[in-house]
C-alpha cells in the first residue's frame, strides 16, 4: 500500500467539502406560500391534465386546489419541464 501525498489528501478533502456543500444547497426547502400558479378552482373536475400542463409550462411554484378529497390527475403524455418548477401537492 502506498502512502497518500499531502496534495492527494487536500484534493480529496476539497472534493468532499464541495460535495457536501452542493448537497446542502440543493436540499433547501422551497417557499410554496405564494404559488405562481394554482391548478384547479376547488373542485376535482377543475384539476385537469390541461390545467397541469399549463401550470408546468408557466414554471415557478405550482400548487393544487382540487377540493377536500384526494384527486388523481391522469397524465397521458410526458409533461416537459423547461424552467424551474416546484410542484406542491
Amino acid at each position: 500500500m502506498s502512502k497518500l501525498t499531502r496534495r492527494q489528501i487536500l484534493r480529496t478533502a476539497t472534493f468532499a467539502a464541495l460535495a457536501l456543500f452542493t448537497l446542502a444547497v440543493a436540499a433547501q426547502p422551497v417557499d410554496t406560500s405564494k404559488p405562481t400558479t394554482v391548478v384547479g378552482s376547488g373542485t376535482a373536475a377543475s384539476c385537469t391534465e390541461q390545467a397541469l400542463d399549463a401550470a408546468v409550462a408557466a414554471g415557478g411554484v405550482v400548487t393544487f386546489d382540487c377540493g377536500a378529497a384526494p384527486v388523481t390527475i391522469t397524465v397521458t403524455a410526458e409533461v416537459p419541464v423547461t424552467t424551474d418548477t416546484t410542484l406542491d401537492g
